[in-house]
């Protein structure tokens, strides 16, 4: 866990957040333009996991097309800033998740993989926002927005 918090420690320097590190549960939360939150969690060798809320499964009969949509963007993790899409468990919360290895990555391989995880995270609060095309959850021809775009100085 020392890893994943010096790494924290670092972008909090870059970013004019000294104080940024890890709680004693090895949590730590980022917020991004107002409506993206980014929870860093410590895992115990030497991982560190981001996770962000991107939305909520409907209660209906578009959920598991919905699904479907989401599942198969998580086929290949670049289309999703290297991020994979997961249902929080017991909940119907769907999150985005990266995960890094600390010991094997640098500041600046790091804050580049974070801004795109911070783009990823923002276009898909689009996608779910204004419906997945094909699945009726939305306008058909609706598409996710261009990202609003993180970026670290």
């Amino acid at each position: 866990m020392q890893a994943a918090g010096n790494l924290l420690k670092q972008l909090g320097i870059q970013i004019g957040l000294d104080g940024l590190g890890l709680n004693d549960e090895g949590h730590c939360s980022l917020a991004f333009d107002e409506s993206i939150v980014v929870t860093f969690v410590a895992d115990p060798d030497e991982g560190l996991n981001a996770v962000s809320f991107i939305g909520t499964v409907p209660d209906n009969d578009t959920s598991s097309r919905m699904l479907s949509a989401i599942l198969e963007s998580n086929f290949l993790p670049s289309n999703n800033g290297g991020a994979r899409f997961a249902l929080e468990p017991n909940s119907d919360r769907l999150v985005l998740v990266h995960r890094w290895d600390a010991m094997h990555i640098d500041l600046n391989g790091f804050t580049s993989q974070l801004e795109a995880y911070v783009n990823a995270v923002d276009a898909a609060q689009k996608m779910i926002e204004q419906g997945l095309p094909g699945t009726g959850t939305g306008s058909e021809d609706s598409q996710p927005g261009l990202p609003s775009g993180a970026t670290f100085a």
